[in-house]
């Protein structure tokens, strides 16, 4: 029956629209857009609700300004479901639609607005129409209305397109028994102004914005840089940061510490180029400032060490502040200070001749018992406190201050893998001291008998 426009209207005049309605099929949609709108109508008119609603779904089908057309037709029938009415609303601002029509707004306004009671998702709809139109005030009444059924807000409070709502006189006020709005988009939550932007989740910039949010308090950032972390660093009011970035160059030490520092912050997660750190990480870093009264600097540099910067920050603080972080009480701090310890401390020139003694500070890997054995098959003691033969000192975690010592005294420092690199060096040249540690190694770890 749709083969063509003729055959079509040749049924018309035979009386045959209850016929074409049924047959109708996606398929023949091009011809059914052919027609003129009385013979479209009239073939709807002939229709039952449920198949018009089937044909509405049509319009789901072919390109938004043929979908219009099937909905300019339908919208004139009173019978419509709310769901086909909704559709109508959603395709006036289809990203591909262009400018809405005034006139087919108010059209499919009309039929629409009676469902909203029973299908809420309408009230959004048409107030997104509303604000398209440039009519604020109806934008309000719409969300008043939908309020006044006893429907969920949430979904309207959260609608993106909404956003430049916010600053308009009466909108917020509907939503003050609810906790603030989730932003999920940068550019609509700078739209909003910052007096409503409390809460922010996004994957995408302008980054350099952010500063103007200046009552954010919840942020979740998906692929931030540097540039958003100086920009969260400016903002008073932060109780919540989870960041996830992707920082194409060193991260910005002083940012991070003015946010691990902020009186408001209660959690701090990072994730960017390689490092992580987790809410738990931040809080003990805070407490350990607390409770050894650290200065601001040495504040700083454990925040660099931290999150790892690679600013330079942490080479600033030179080899006596490196030693002094690892007394931090947050493992990830000590760690990052003995990797780059490592490339500032060396054995001394010459190596450990027989009858050196060396001094132990802070906390070793190995088995202490079996390190002085090696030492002592080496020809080198391990001495108790600083002595003639003392030539260095070996520094480990948690030395309670005891390394600064020795560093103050002129002695010099090396870290464990330093001491145990020398060690495997004298044992491969002297095959007797091999030998020795060898027989030292079974005997410490042999029970006695």
């Amino acid at each position: 029956m749709w083969q063509d426009v003729a055959a079509v209207r040749e049924d018309l005049r035979d009386g045959g629209a209850v016929a074409l309605a049924n047959a109708l099929s996606a398929n023949d949609v091009r011809t059914w857009l052919a027609l003129e709108a009385a013979e479209r109508r009239e073939v709807l008119a002939a229709a039952s609700p449920s198949r018009r609603d089937e044909i509405a779904a049509f319009a789901k089908r072919v390109a938004t300004r043929d979908a219009t057309t099937i909905f300019d037709d339908l919208v004139t029938f009173p019978d419509l479901s709310a769901d086909t009415c909704c559709s109508a609303l959603e395709r006036l601002y289809d990203r591909w639609a262009g400018p809405i029509d005034p006139g087919r707004a108010r059209a499919y306004l009309a039929a629409a607005l009676p469902h909203g009671p029973a299908y809420p998702k309408i009230f959004r709809s048409a107030a997104r129409v509303y604000l398209a139109l440039g009519e604020r005030d109806r934008v309000v009444e719409t969300v008043a209305a939908c309020k006044r059924s006893g429907r969920s807000l949430r979904r309207i409070r959260d609608e993106m397109a909404l956003a430049p709502m916010w600053g308009h006189p009466g909108y917020a006020e509907l939503f003050a028994h609810m906790s603030p709005p989730l932003f999920a988009d940068l550019d609509a939550a700078l739209m909003a102004g910052p007096e409503a932007v409390r809460r922010l989740r996004t994957d995408s910039g302008p980054w350099g914005e952010l500063r103007r949010l200046v009552n954010l308090e919840r942020v979740d950032l998906r692929w931030g840089d540097e540039q958003a972390l100086e920009g969260l660093a400016e903002l008073p009011r932060l109780v919540s940061v989870k960041f996830y970035g992707r920082c194409r160059g060193p991260k910005p030490t002083w940012a991070l510490a003015t946010l691990v520092e902020l009186p408001t912050l209660r959690e701090f997660s990072f994730q960017a180029s390689g490092v992580s750190v987790q809410p738990d990480q931040v809080r003990a870093l805070r407490a350990d400032f607390a409770r050894r009264d650290l200065p601001e600097q040495d504040r700083t540099l454990h925040v660099a060490l931290l999150f790892d910067t690679d600013d330079g920050t942490a080479e600033q603080f030179g080899v006596r502040g490196l030693v002094a972080a690892l007394d931090s009480a947050v493992p990830a701090v000590r760690q990052t200070a003995q990797r780059i310890l490592a490339h500032h401390l060396a054995v001394p020139a010459g190596g450990l001749p027989h009858g050196t003694g060396i001094l132990l500070a802070g906390e070793l890997n190995a088995d202490r018992a079996v390190l002085v054995d090696r030492l002592a098959a080496a020809g080198i003691t391990v001495q108790r406190e600083p002595g003639p033969a003392t030539r260095l000192a070996v520094v480990g975690e948690r030395h309670e201050g005891r390394a600064l010592t020795y560093l103050d005294a002129g002695i010099p420092l090396i870290l464990e893998d330093h001491l145990r690199a020398l060690l495997d060096r004298i044992e491969q040249r002297d095959p007797i001291a091999r030998l020795r540690a060898r027989d030292v190694t079974v005997q410490t770890d042999t029970p006695d008998t």
